[in-house]
């Protein structure tokens, strides 16, 4: 392999990214500022939100609670998240 020496013209690389944000970038820039107001954030997702218990297991000294959700963010921002992290998961110990 070459080293790149001084006056040598770079080569581009045919999968380099292209010059400016695309709109997927655009749109979590906007989400990523709007989350960044505490006031507002607080606001984002209501006290009430969905979570669907799928399985309840007793022990001796406890009670585990193993659940799911849509992701707020799923709401917020469509189609910028991984289809795998769009159900979020959840273990509770209440």
């Amino acid at each position: 392999m070459q080293r790149w020496q001084p006056g040598q013209r770079q080569r581009r690389v045919p999968y380099a990214p292209r010059p400016g944000p695309d709109a997927a970038e655009v749109r979590l820039f906007e989400f990523r500022k709007m989350i960044g107001n505490r006031e507002r954030c607080q606001n984002l997702v209501s006290s009430d939100y969905p979570v669907h218990i799928d399985k309840v297991e007793e022990q001796s000294d406890c009670k585990i609670l193993d659940g799911h959700f849509v992701s707020p963010m799923a709401h917020y921002v469509p189609g910028i998240m991984p289809i795998e992290s769009v159900i979020a998961r959840v273990w509770m110990m209440p």
